[in-house]
């Protein structure tokens, strides 16, 4: 072939390779055997230990279901009371696996863990008790949950476990902590405390090594760091300094120190939706005065910059990132359907399409 023709249909058809590998979809099986017309219904599976999670209706009512992708392996965990709307599945744990049961009218929240067996399924006496934003790291879980003994708030802590010993470590996460990042030997993290609101923590994996690293946004007001995102040896995130009402969001990156921790850039990156880490950058979707914005970092000032802005420059297709190759720069490649780091055999003419970023 000549010119750009392979590597366009390289393009196109790499992303079908592993669907192929599976072979065509089939009927795995039929849940609801009533005798009246009425489907199961099956909600999302959501996968966790390997095994796929999701509720259905069968002959006797609604059930929580697992399946390893199997006939044999597709069974029936535990019927659902009538009442209840929403399952929502969390964390996987300790080889178990975390749900919340809830209903709307009145509001309520059950808790369920089950280890994927019908016996091994059932509601939560804990600890754990809501384990949340669950990290590995050195053959043990970090997670927030609960206190032991519950206070006059309902703020997380964090806890480690290494397969059933629990320790809490302390710290406290506040509502709906983000999950930890691990970086030169420490668990980075948000946590509050009444002292100083809050701001940037890390964790040796003991209590007493569990502390904050470091005043972001010195005085009574915090810097609320969020979307932790690992870029190298270092963690990034968005974190608030100054005073209200001239106080504004910057980026920053840490290495686990107080001396490595410091802001990226000055520039007003406006209202930040996400970070993500892949082919070696940071790249950040934001708001810039109501315009769709998608900036791209090494983590220095001078790599920190606008790679398009607008619909007609950014665009999403099923969950892609289409965006022109100049973004790239030095670091382009074909991307799709994943982060394919390393591509750097892409011929000359790939350089006037577009590449199409997974985040």
């Amino acid at each position: 072939m000549h010119g750009c023709a392979w590597p366009v249909a390289a393009l196109l058809l790499w992303p079908l390779a592993g669907f192929a590998a599976n072979g065509p979809a089939r009927l795995l099986g039929d849940l609801n055997q009533a005798t009246e017309f009425v489907d199961a219904t099956p909600t999302d599976p959501v996968v966790r230990g390997g095994l796929a999670y999701f509720t259905a209706f069968d002959g006797a009512g609604r059930g929580l279901w697992r399946s390893d992708g199997t006939p044999a392996g597709t069974l029936r965990l535990a019927l659902l009371d009538p009442e209840i709307e929403q399952v929502e599945v969390g964390p996987w744990l300790d080889g178990e696996v975390y749900l919340a049961l809830q209903t709307n009218f009145p509001p309520t929240r059950r808790l369920w863990r089950s280890d994927g067996t019908p016996q091994g399924t059932g509601t939560v006496d804990g600890p754990p008790f809501d384990p949340d934003a669950v990290t590995a790291w050195e053959g043990a879980s970090y997670y927030f949950d609960r206190p032991a003994q519950p206070g006059p708030t309902d703020l997380t802590t964090l806890w480690r476990s290494d397969g059933g010993t629990l320790r809490e470590l302390g710290g406290e996460g506040g509502h709906a902590p983000e999950t930890p990042v691990v970086v030169g030997g420490w668990l980075l993290m948000t946590m509050w405390d009444r002292a100083r609101g809050k701001e940037l923590w890390r964790s040796d994996g003991t209590g007493e090594g569990t502390r904050r690293l470091r005043d972001l946004n010195p005085g009574p007001e915090d810097s609320r760091p969020r979307a932790l995102t690992r870029l190298g040896e270092r963690a990034c995130f968005m974190a608030t300094t100054g005073r209200s009402p001239d106080s504004r969001e910057r980026l920053w990156c840490s290495d686990g120190t107080a001396a490595g921790t410091a802001p990226v850039t000055d520039q007003h990156l406006g209202f930040v939706r996400t970070l993500r880490a892949a082919i070696g950058l940071l790249w950040i979707e934001s708001d810039v005065n109501h315009v769709a914005t998608l900036w791209r970092s090494d983590g220095t000032p001078g790599g920190t910059f606008s790679a398009g802005r607008g619909g007609a420059a950014i665009r999403r297709v099923r969950g892609e990132i289409v965006l022109p190759q100049k973004a790239l720069g030095a670091q382009r490649g074909v991307v799709a359907h994943g982060w394919h780091a390393g591509r750097h055999d892409a011929p000359a003419c790939l350089a006037h399409v577009a590449y199409r970023l997974r985040l």
